[in-house]
């Protein structure tokens, strides 16, 4: 992964980190007991105040909290408090609190902010043990908050790997007071077995990279066994592969040449395939056209076929209406030329019914009309008789015409096109046949040729007499660039006779003006240190790389606060609880490079107080900051005077003997 540059500045403009956290508050309790809490935000927070007021303590137990093994420490002041609570927010999630009891064991999480945490009644256990399978232990919970679940880390020389824990990233984030001045690297603590990993862990938020990919190197006698095992089985496969070949009687050199040109008589085949194809579709078209012009011309002929007969029949009748109307007209001649008489049925006499002359004269003549409206329709209907007979012997024409073009379709898909295509394709299918069995050789050629390269690799790594470990710094960039940062980050504290920063990779701890930070005196290493841990954070935002997010500073400036002059006025000093390490109340004034000037120590404040990253930095510190920082800070005073501000971490009985 590359690691692109960035401007310091370009980060401070920054708002909202990508990812990390944000601690929103420290509460420490017990039965009957008054709270012991400590506010806290993004950006910069300070805790300042005298000695042995509880600043060092409030690390312990977010260090506790976070994962730690070593519960915070006991002492008359905090006897009776039990659990610490603290709140954690992710950059895209809500507040929520974290609950520990102060001797130790699993957490509680509680979806509420710590200050809202008692009306909560739901709560999941945490467990304190990283355990990289499961999301419900702290440090899942937090790598998940941070987007470092997952992460393997080199664990020795050989590339074994273990996975990425919280407590990797602690130290390099959280530095208790006897760190601060610890001339060894920042990247390791004094747990030797873990440095190897810790610095994995820090090349890790520095470069983007894990050891994810890494292969862990086996003993080489093992390794020697197990690659004669693959030498002789790669042998094995290659006499097997040389038995195939001989099988199928083709030569190793000459498969891929044979392949090729049954390749090219397969796209030849192909192609005559898809031209025989492509006429086979446009016949069939066209018999489709000529089926569709015969549809209506059929269709038309069988109506005209019925109208046919039926007028046939019409006519039929109009000849008998005729017949039958000059059959009356004749009977009614026959009637009236009868002498009178009686019926020789029924005897009645005929004389007395007969039809007058002008009776029969009209009955003709009705009859006469109505047959000459009969002839009229008659000639009418032999006209439309002869029309459709002559529509009928023009489309019978057509459909003729129509079905001798469908049967010279038909014989030419029959008898010469699809007997071509059949044929193609019968061809088409010998030839992949013939090539399945060239590719075939051609691929035991093709692994005849690895196998015999492996067998070159196994045999050269017989000859090996150690295999070589990956370097645990692949790539110098970053950690050149993140020196870069260091050296910004110090010029803004006005550090004396800054030259230049640089990376020492072997000792993985920084150079500054050609002289290592372990050789400093106490105090300046206690500041590079600060520099150190707050330049990961700062380095790790202008590259986009995840990081935790907030830094807390234990003693940075290595000076001894006294109690307050002006307090000491308002009320009695009383001892206050033993929780700051012994080491605070020494003066770093032995040697020059301990003694830090003042106007550097103002320039620490205010260049963190303008950091507008939205990370958090907390300082735990026994000098006052610059009035200035109070404004832009949240900066909590322990005054360790009754009566006078807060006193400590822990409230102090009023009434108690001074």
């Amino acid at each position: 992964m590359a690691v692109d540059q960035a401007t310091p500045s370009q980060a401070l403009d920054t708002k909202t980190p990508p990812v990390g956290i944000t601690l929103t508050g420290l509460v420490i309790s017990g039965q009957a007991k008054p709270d012991a809490d400590v506010p806290l935000r993004a950006g910069l927070n300070v805790i300042v105040g005298a000695s042995d007021t509880g600043k060092s303590h409030i690390l312990e137990h977010i260090a506790h909290v976070l994962g730690a093994g070593a519960p915070p420490k006991r002492f008359p002041e905090n006897e009776g408090y039990t659990a610490t609570f603290l709140g954690v927010k992710g950059r895209t999630s809500t507040e929520q609190t974290l609950r520990r009891a102060i001797d130790g064991g699993d957490l509680l999480l509680f979806p509420a902010a710590v200050n809202a945490r008692d009306g909560v009644g739901s709560s999941r256990t945490l467990g304190a043990e990283h355990d990289a399978g499961s999301d419900l232990n702290v440090s899942s919970y937090l790598l998940n908050l941070i987007e470092l679940k997952g992460k393997r880390l080199r664990k020795n020389a050989r590339g074994e790997t273990v996975s990425l824990s919280f407590r990797h990233l602690a130290h390099l984030c959280f530095v208790s007071e006897g760190d601060m001045f610890r001339s060894a690297s920042p990247v390791l603590s004094a747990n030797k077995p873990q440095n190897t990993s810790e610095a994995a862990a820090f090349s890790l938020l520095l470069t983007g990279r894990d050891g994810s990919s890494l292969v862990a190197l086996p003993d080489p006698k093992i390794q020697k066994a197990k690659i004669q095992a693959q030498l002789d089985l790669v042998n094995t496969m290659i006499g097997e592969r040389e038995a195939n070949l001989q099988n199928l009687k083709i030569s190793s050199d000459n498969a891929r040449s044979e392949l090729e040109k049954i390749d090219s008589r397969i796209t030849e085949s192909a192609a005559t395939i898809a031209g025989l194809s492509s006429e086979i579709t446009s016949v069939e078209q066209q018999r489709k056209g000529l089926f569709e012009q015969l549809r209506p011309i059929e269709a038309r002929l069988t109506v005209l076929g019925e109208l046919t007969a039926r007028f046939r029949l019409l006519a039929s009748h109009y000849q008998n209406d005729v017949e039958r109307l000059e059959a009356m007209v004749e009977a009614g001649q026959a009637f009236a030329s009868l002498e009178a008489g009686e019926c020789p049925l029924c005897q009645t006499k005929l004389g007395d019914r007969s039809p007058s002359v002008q009776d029969l004269d009209l009955f003709a003549a009705a009859c006469r009309i109505e047959t000459l409206k009969i002839r009229s329709l008659q000639v009418d209907l032999d006209s439309t008789r002869s029309t459709m007979a002559a529509e009928q012997e023009t489309l019978e024409g057509q459909r003729q015409e129509l079905r001798a073009e469908v049967r010279r379709l038909n014989l030419r898909l029959e008898q010469v096109l699809e007997p071509q295509s059949r044929t193609s394709n019968d061809e088409f299918q010998q030839l992949l046949s013939s090539r399945a069995v060239r590719a075939q050789a051609a691929g035991f050629a093709n692994e005849l040729s690895d196998l015999k390269r492996r067998v070159v690799g196994f045999e050269t790594s017989l000859k090996e007499k150690k295999p070589k470990a990956q370097s645990a710094i692949p790539d110098l960039v970053p950690f050149e660039r993140f020196a870069q940062v260091v050296e910004e980050l110090l010029r803004s504290w006005q550090y004396p006779g800054l030259q230049r920063v640089t990376f020492d990779t072997k000792g993985l701890d920084i150079v500054i003006s050609g002289r290592a930070r372990g050789s400093l005196g106490k105090g300046y290493r206690a500041i590079t240190h600060a520099a150190f841990t707050i330049a990961t954070m700062r380095f790790c935002r202008q590259v986009g790389l995840p990081h935790p997010g907030v830094v807390i500073l234990d003693s940075p400036l290595v000076t001894l606060k006294p109690p307050d002059p002006q307090a000491a006025t308002k009320g009695d000093q009383t001892p206050a609880p033993a929780s700051d390490t012994p080491e605070a109340t020494v003066k770093a004034a032995s040697d020059t490079d301990e003694e830090i000037p003042l106007n550097m120590k103002d320039a620490f404040y205010t260049s963190l107080a303008k950091d507008k990253s939205g990370d958090q930095i907390i300082i735990l510190e026994n000098d006052e900051p610059p009035a200035a920082v109070d404004s832009i800070a949240n900066v909590v005073h322990f005054t360790r005077v009754q009566g006078a501000g807060r006193y400590g971490l822990f409230p102090v009985n009023a009434s108690a003997p001074a």
